[in-house]
C-alpha cells in the first residue's frame, strides 16, 4: 500500500489520468482538455491584496455542516489500480468531504481540505455545465467562504 502525505491530489489525479499536460507558461486549458484528464479546481481565498488566506479546519466544517447533500467524509480514501492492483491511500486529515448523487443514490468523496487551508477536488467531466452538481456545491461552498474556486493554471471559475 502507498501512502502520500505531501501533495495527495497530486498522486492520484496522476493515477487516473490518461493524458500529460502541458506545463509550459503559455499552455491555454482548453474545455477538451479539462473534461479528459486529471485536472484539480481549488477552493481559495485572498485578500484583498490577492495574499492566500487559509481557510480554518473549523471554518470549512462549519460551512459543510450547513450545506445539503455534503457530509465530512470518515476514515482515508483508497483507490485500487485495476492494471496493477496497487491500493494507493491518501490520508484525510480531517477535512475530507463526501458529496451525495442522487441519480445513483451514493456518496463519493470529492473535495479535500489540506492544513495549508485549501480545499482541492477533481474536475468532473461536466464541470463546464451550469448544471454539475460539483460545480454548483463549490461554488457555494466557496461563496460561503468568501472564496473563489481557482483552477490548477489559474483561472477562475464562477
Amino acid at each position: 500500500m502507498t501512502q502520500c502525505r505531501l501533495r495527495p491530489y497530486a498522486r492520484l489525479l496522476a493515477f487516473f489520468s490518461s493524458h500529460g499536460r502541458d506545463t509550459s507558461r503559455n499552455s491555454v486549458v482548453r474545455k477538451r482538455e479539462v473534461q479528459s484528464m486529471g485536472y484539480a479546481i481549488h477552493v481559495t481565498r485572498r485578500s484583498p491584496s490577492g495574499q492566500t488566506m487559509p481557510i480554518a479546519l473549523s471554518e470549512w466544517r462549519a460551512v459543510v455542516e450547513r450545506t445539503t447533500g455534503v457530509r465530512m467524509a470518515n476514515g482515508d480514501f483508497q483507490a485500487t489500480n485495476p492494471t496493477t492492483a496497487e491500493v494507493i491511500r491518501i490520508l484525510n486529515v480531517g477535512g475530507d468531504v463526501e458529496v451525495f448523487f442522487p441519480t445513483d443514490s451514493t456518496w463519493r468523496r470529492v473535495f479535500r481540505w489540506s492544513p495549508s487551508g485549501r480545499i482541492s477536488f477533481g474536475a468532473p467531466r461536466d464541470f463546464e455545465l451550469p448544471t454539475s452538481i460539483i460545480r454548483r456545491l463549490a461554488a457555494g461552498l466557496a461563496r460561503d467562504l468568501n472564496a473563489s474556486l481557482i483552477g490548477d493554471q489559474g483561472e477562475i471559475y464562477d
